[in-house]
């Protein structure tokens, strides 16, 4: 078997094995390009104001009664960050903790020391219509306490709302329920992305683990099938038949 020969089959078990996802990593990979990130995440659609209101500080709770309230109230749980934002109408002490285990976040009125309730869908609906930059009705709202495998919102701390809208996009809100945060806007160009992310990076689980076994088999098979083509051209090509036919005359003379 000549060296021609060899290279053509590498390469022929190379595009057997690899052809299909060269072919969704290209589709994929246009579709990245051509779609605007902003588009993607929806932020044309819903953003979060992300100011503080600062006057009249000092008429806020100290941290220290504030976080030895809350401890008292849940001598379970540990903190791992506090800061001053506004949220539901209101400047608050946002308290990161880990409650049973679990990371949550919870609210407490940076005046009165309170601490807030978790946020009702009424309130929900009234928070989403705060952040959403579109005009369109609200069809259904539901609470989100478990996330299945295909979830939209992996990562996120839950219980949540999901508020669907009767909108082109087809967004999809989720509400952080004890903070009424904004944390995740979903539409049509989303879930393609998501869909073409798992493709591409070939994580069919959880679609976020782009160093799994099965990516780094492919990628290797991709960069075989690439070098071996270009090998094969050059073995192949006229300019090095022509060389060789004219070196075997010489070699006869």
């Amino acid at each position: 078997m000549n060296s021609v020969t060899l290279v053509r089959k590498i390469h022929r078990i190379a595009a057997l094995i690899i052809g299909v996802q060269i072919l969704l990593w290209t589709v994929s990979g246009v579709y990245f390009a051509l779609i605007p990130i902003d588009e993607i995440r929806g932020s044309h659609l819903a953003e979060p104001a992300t100011s503080f209101d600062p006057t009249s500080i000092e008429d806020f709770k100290a941290p220290g009664i504030v976080l030895n309230r809350f401890m008292n109230a849940n001598p379970a749980a540990e903190l791992t960050g506090i800061s001053l934002r506004q949220l539901r109408g209101r400047n608050v002490y946002y308290l990161q903790t880990i409650l049973d285990d679990t990371p949550s976040n919870r609210l407490v009125d940076a005046r009165t020391g309170e601490p807030l309730e978790m946020v009702q869908k009424r309130e929900a609906e009234l928070l989403a219509s705060q952040v959403i930059k579109f005009s369109a009705p609200l069809t259904s709202i539901d609470f989100v306490e478990v996330a299945e495998a295909d979830s939209e919102f992996k990562g996120r701390l839950l219980p949540m709302y999901k508020l669907n809208y009767d909108h082109p996009s087809n967004v999809s809100l989720y509400l952080d329920a004890w903070t009424g945060e904004l944390v995740a806007t979903r539409t049509t160009f989303w879930r393609a992305f998501d869909f073409l992310w798992m493709l591409h990076i070939m994580d069919y689980d959880e679609r976020s683990d782009f160093n799994n076994n099965l990516l780094r088999i492919f990628a290797f098979s991709a960069l075989l099938f690439v070098i071996s083509g270009f090998v094969l051209w050059v073995l192949s090509s006229q300019w090095l038949r022509k060389r060789r036919t004219r070196k075997m005359l010489e070699n006869m003379d």
